[in-house]
This record gives C-alpha cells, sequence and structure tokens, in this order.
C-alpha cells in the first residue's frame, strides 16, 4: 500500500502543470475580473506601503521606490486592505516575472515565476516559496516535477538532468532522503534508500518509471481516488480526535472516602479510591 501511495503522489506533481498552466493564462491578462481601477498612487509619500492605503477590491499598479529588498519591483495585482490580494503579476530589476496569485501581499497560490536566465517554476507558492506541487524547468534542459516544502524539493518527486540521469524518490530538505531509484544516462541504476544525497543501502523499492513525464486519463483517474481516500481518512482522525477530547473534558472523577473509629487519642485513618490517577492529587495544598 505504501508503494501505491508514492506512486500516486509522484503521478500527482506529473499532472500539475497542465492545470497550473491553464489556470495561469488567467492571471496574464490585464485586470482579468474587471474590478475598478485603484486611485492613482502618490509616488510624493515617502513610504511605499502608504501609497496603497486605502486600495480595496481595486486593481492597481505600484512600483516600489524605497531602499530594500523590495527596490524596484513593480506590482500589477487585485488589491485588497491596502495589499495584493488575488490574482496579479510582478516584475522585478532583474528581469524576473511572477503571474499569479497573492494572499495579504505574499506570494500564495498557484503561479508561475519566470526568471531571466530563462529557469522557470511552475506550481503553489506559500509565504513567497515554493510549497505544495510543481514543476521546476531549467534553461540546461533539467527538470524537478514534485512536490515542496519551504522553497525546497520535498516529498515525492523526479528529478530528470539529460545529459546525467533521472532520479525518482523521496526528498527532504532539498536532498535525495528515504526510498529512491537513480537510472543513468549510460543505463546503469542506483536503487535503494538514500541520505543527504548519496545511497546508503541497496534495497528494491519499486517505484515508477516516470520518464515520459505524462500523466494518463487512468492515472488520474487513480490520483482523485486517492486524494478522495487520503480526505476521508483525515476526516474520520479529526472526528475521533474531537470524540476523545469531548470524553477526556468530560470524565467526572469518583471518590470513595472511608475512615476508621478515632482512637482513644483522637487519631484515625482515611482511605479515598478513586477511579481517576492519584499522582498529583494534593490535600491541603
Amino acid at each position: 500500500m505504501k508503494n501505491v501511495s508514492q506512486i500516486v503522489r509522484v503521478l500527482a506533481a506529473v499532472v500539475i502543470g497542465v492545470t497550473f498552466i491553464s489556470s495561469l493564462a488567467h492571471a496574464q491578462q490585464t485586470n482579468p475580473n474587471k474590478l475598478p481601477l485603484c486611485p492613482k498612487p502618490d509616488y510624493s509619500i515617502k513610504s511605499d506601503l502608504e501609497r496603497s492605503k486605502g486600495w480595496h477590491n481595486c486593481w492597481g499598479s505600484t512600483s516600489f521606490e524605497m531602499p530594500g529588498k523590495y527596490k524596484g519591483q513593480v506590482y500589477e495585482a487585485e488589491f485588497k486592505n491596502s495589499l495584493p490580494d488575488g490574482w496579479g503579476k510582478i516584475t522585478f530589476p532583474s528581469g524576473d516575472k511572477y503571474i499569479g496569485e497573492f494572499k495579504y501581499g505574499s506570494m500564495h497560490g498557484q503561479a508561475t515565476y519566470t526568471f531571466a536566465d530563462g529557469n522557470k517554476y511552475v506550481g503553489e507558492f506559500k509565504d513567497d516559496k515554493y510549497h505544495g506541487q510543481g514543476i521546476f524547468t531549467f534553461a540546461n534542459g533539467d527538470k524537478y516535477v514534485g512536490e515542496f516544502k519551504d522553497g525546497k524539493k520535498h516529498g515525492q518527486g523526479t528529478d530528470t538532468k539529460p545529459d546525467w540521469g533521472t532520479y525518482v524518490g523521496e526528498y527532504k530538505d532539498g536532498k535525495r532522503n528515504g526510498q529512491g531509484i537513480f537510472t543513468f544516462v549510460s543505463g546503469g541504476r542506483q536503487e535503494g534508500i538514500w541520505e543527504n544525497d548519496k545511497i546508503i543501502r541497496a534495497a528494491k523499492v519499486n517505484l515508477p518509471n516516470l520518464n515520459s513525464n505524462i500523466a494518463t486519463n487512468t492515472d488520474r483517474t487513480d490520483i482523485d481516488r486517492e486524494r478522495q481516500q487520503l480526505a476521508e481518512e483525515r476526516r474520520r482522525l479529526e472526528e475521533d480526535k474531537r470524540q476523545r477530547e469531548q470524553a477526556k473534558s468530560s470524565q467526572r472523577i469518583n471518590l470513595q472516602v472511608t475512615h476508621t473509629q478515632p482512637t482513644s487519642d483522637g487519631s484515625f485513618f482515611i482511605e479515598v479510591k478513586t477511579n481517576a490517577d492519584t499522582s498529583s492529587l494534593q490535600i491541603d495544598g
């Protein structure tokens, strides 16, 4: 079952290319949702952020002029609560370009990022970083299709280098970690358990061969079914957790107290029986 899950997750990464490219065609239009235009920014205001103050549910264009990491960036986007939120694009001084979704001013959601040097990322962003499913294509022909986390390869993925070979398997923090297969252009093969980009133990892992990087309709059906099963399992776990917490909050402690008759000097013994752990029980502090 684990291998089936791995296959499905890797194939899911392959499917996203068509989905994201189709969605991004929407973002490449100027003001695709036909929002009213935001007021013209007043560049006599020193603060870059103050120029978009009050922009809400409108389409605006503004550039950053003050020194800092945002200097020279030009935004054309939907604005909500004075920040880019929705569809839009950023043009960077370097020539890089981001087209896609924003949330609270950050690159967040489905998008494409095109680098001036010819590299391109198509996929999901979270808080300005690659996060989720994505495809990274390099100008030299290298290509990674798979999962990202906090800007790094993380999870299942396929990394293809035409002059070297193809790795299919697991990643962690940008490096090959876990089960994987590396097939060299020469035909050689390394299969097993990887750690920090190096194979540490040969083993049969039975991962899929995705040389074509194309998902069939059957693959998509399997992916949808797997996602549905995962969603149902998540709901079941959440319901179990809710019931446990509810039972814990409503649990009552039952006490059974008995004591002996006082002796001539007035002393006696008290015995307390309970249905709960008494290791933290305190009497009179």
